[in-house]
């Protein structure tokens, strides 16, 4: 495509943000700091950050004011946040200032995105939510429509125009939410199938012809949330094979595709995500090629999923001072994350379940009577043991809670051990 535009005179600059794989276009300019030639310190800047990093070059030479170049950090932080990226550096310092902007004066796209995913104004806009709320929807529409439709929101300066687009949006990703389902469920079956006549699988590669190449990187996600073993989902898309790959920690994922190079026709990506296609003959190769790859790189340490604990506390010594001192490490991100804390010896009143999956009860700290309240989301297999505890312990992280514009904090649950 780049050298059919020279021939016609049209210039192309290339922003990009992955690991380059073979020959690098011949445009006029090739933005990616993951080149093996550019020198620019930071690797890490998202997508979007790479093209706030060109406005930001294209306002200073054509001396356009840059208070113009801010109003766009809403957009960069939501990158910053979908992409996964590392909260470190730059993108630490854009998505701060893009949450601020967010919070204080979101564009009218963004703003109406926001109310339809129910999102009160009277609470303030983090990290997660944009990962967990406002990304996936944007995403869901390239991924089962068209992008285009999530760029007409973003750049809308209609309020009634915008809500619409975000009415659409939400509809849209309702539907993603049900492939989802569905898909995912189908692909642990086959993941429990292939485990049960290969008890020692070190890693998982599954293959649906009718999978939506859209939500395959979602149910990769998933089976390594479940499985903790590297994971590849793989769909049948103009005559070939292509499909995510999700990783876990210390596996590097596109450097173990790289050693599989030779099977595939392209892949691309992150340490973590990447992206692959082959032709069909070659997948049954592949799958035993990159397993031998996982036995040789995977150590069990690995194998075991991880849960860090930064500190262990007291309910007493959790304040809202303490919170406050919490929150100046914030944006939490990759590489920066959220801290995590464990009590012990607490014991759980009212457990209750929320939306079918998660969990909601109070924990008493014995020697104090000081209580919070815990939201364990996605861990509603604890309920019935949580019903006969005694005591527990908890792993957990500290959070704002406003509701009718009162704030009090609580506990998000990461793990419990329950003793009885």
């Amino acid at each position: 495509m780049v050298d059919y535009a020279k021939k016609i005179n049209i210039d192309f600059i290339i922003c990009d943000h992955h690991l380059p794989a073979g020959e690098i276009p011949a445009a006029v300019a090739v933005l990616d700091p993951k080149q093996n030639d550019c020198q620019y310190p930071f690797k890490e800047l998202s997508g979007c950050g790479i093209g706030f990093k060109l406005m930001h070059a294209f306002s200073i030479q054509n001396e356009i004011p840059l208070d113009f170049l801010y109003e766009f950090l809403d957009l960069v932080v939501v990158s910053i946040a979908s992409d996964l990226v590392l909260m470190t550096g730059e993108n630490r310092i854009l998505a701060y200032f893009g949450l601020e902007k967010l919070n204080r004066n979101p564009r009218i796209g963004l703003k109406a995105l926001m109310e339809v995913s129910g999102f009160h104004r009277e609470s303030t806009l983090e990290i997660s939510n944009l990962v967990f709320t406002i990304g996936p929807r944007i995403n869901a529409v390239g991924r089962l429509t068209q992008g285009k439709k999530a760029v007409e929101l973003l750049v809308s300066h209609n309020k009634e125009e915008a809500e619409n687009f975000a009415l659409n949006i939400n509809k849209t990703n309702y539907d993603r939410q049900d492939l989802d389902i569905i898909s995912t469920q189908e692909a642990f079956k086959m993941v429990d199938l292939y485990k049960k006549n290969k008890p020692d699988l070190k890693s998982i590669i599954i293959y649906k012809e009718d999978w939506h190449k859209g939500i395959v990187g979602i149910i990769a996600s998933r089976c390594v949330d479940k499985y903790h073993l590297p994971t590849i989902v793989l769909t049948l898309q103009d005559g070939k094979i292509a499909g995510s790959a999700r990783s876990i920690p210390d596996f590097n994922m596109y450097e173990m595709l790289g050693r599989c190079a030779d099977l595939l026709t392209e892949f691309g990506g992150h340490q973590q995500a990447s992206g692959l296609a082959m032709p069909i003959e070659n997948l049954e190769k592949f799958t035993n090629m990159f397993e031998l790859v996982a036995e040789n790189t995977l150590t069990p340490a690995m194998l075991i999923p991880p849960q860090d604990i930064d500190l262990k506390l007291e309910l007493s010594e959790i304040t809202p001072k303490f919170y406050k001192i919490l929150k100046q490490m914030a944006p939490f991100g990759p590489e920066n994350m959220r801290p995590i804390f464990s009590t012990e010896n607490l014991t759980p009143l009212k457990v209750q379940i929320m939306k079918e999956k998660h969990l909601k009860f109070t924990v008493v700290e014995e020697k104090t009577g000081l209580s919070f309240v815990v939201v364990a989301f996605g861990l509603v297999d604890f309920y019935p043991e949580l019903l006969k505890a005694k005591k527990v312990d908890l792993c957990y992280s500290i959070e704002e809670n406003t509701f009718q514009n009162k704030s009090s904090l609580q506990l998000r649950a990461r793990d419990i051990r329950i003793f009885y």
